[in-house]
């Protein structure tokens, strides 16, 4: 985390506002990163749904925008690495993006499988699933406008990675959670309550190993859950039990099956996509 947030926080801990009221989530709440990425092509409908079928709480995506600004789901600043194309998601138009093939990479399977706009993923979501917005590169406006238009604001929260987003965000619509990452700042004791307080942040996240039980405390009194990222090397049940010995409120995770499996949750493999009026109303 930059020392900007350490200056937020001292300029306007005084004058914060109050967090928007939370989703309501179970604790500790499971997200199924990039979708469920790694039983389905990463930021598609197909992960969605399965990230859907399997009972997770909340999928990430990453929101980019194409050159003629349409809001899609992609992680990395190219199409390359996941689709049958090249180039970078800026340069390219919604109509080029929606032409490639977004499945093929991962598995025959999933032939023909699509980059979806954001607005097909919120329709989605919509009245299943809760959705973490990792916003690489878009709008907040338009972001908003399109959490708006599905009343779906309640239902979000928005990763932020610097201290202005948090201020414009709450600026434009105050009922949208936000979600900074602190990092290796949480090490310092009580940065994780200044930053959940000068930030009227709902949530904070970073990797479970920069996590404490003290840090998790100080983000609690600051008004935040906690919820983080376990993926990698902890992504298993050692790393699971460690992050609960914590006290974390929620954990995101590439590997959503098991994970639902050890808290007792599991609802059956996901092994096919499901259609998307598969009836799993939350």
């Amino acid at each position: 985390m930059r020392i900007a947030y350490l200056a937020a926080g001292l300029l306007v801990f005084a004058g914060a506002t109050s967090p928007a009221r939370a989703r309501e989530l179970p604790k500790p709440f499971v997200v199924a990163h990039r979708g469920a990425g790694d039983l389905a092509p990463e930021n598609t409908l197909a992960a969605i749904r399965t990230g859907i079928e399997l009972g997770v709480d909340v999928v990430e995506v990453d929101v980019r925008t194409t050159a003629d600004r349409e809001l899609v789901l992609m992680h990395d600043d190219t199409v390359d690495r996941t689709t049958d194309g090249s180039g970078a998601v800026s340069q390219l138009t919604a109509a080029q993006i929606a032409a490639l093939d977004a499945g093929s990479k991962f598995s025959a399977q999933y032939a023909g499988e699509r980059v979806p706009t954001l607005a097909a993923a919120l329709d989605l979501c919509r009245g299943k699933i809760g959705i973490y917005l990792d916003i690489k590169q878009a709008s907040l406006e338009r972001v908003i406008a399109l959490l708006r238009e599905r009343d779906m604001v309640g239902d979000a929260i928005a990763y932020i990675y610097r201290p202005i987003q948090a201020v414009e965000i709450k600026r434009l619509e105050p009922r949208l959670a936000i979600m900074p990452g602190p990092g290796e700042w949480l090490a310092v004791q009580g940065v994780a309550e200044v930053v959940a307080r000068s930030l009227a942040a709902e949530y904070l996240d970073s990797h479970v190993l920069y996590w404490s039980k003290q840090a998790v405390e100080s983000a609690h009194r600051g008004g935040a859950r906690v919820c983080v990222d376990i993926m990698g090397p902890t992504d298993n049940d050692q790393g699971w039990r460690s992050a609960m010995d914590l006290g974390v409120d929620g954990m995101q995770t590439d590997r959503p099956e098991a994970l639902l499996a050890f808290l007792g949750r599991a609802q059956g493999r996901a092994t096919k996509p499901c259609s998307a009026d598969n009836g799993l109303a939350k």
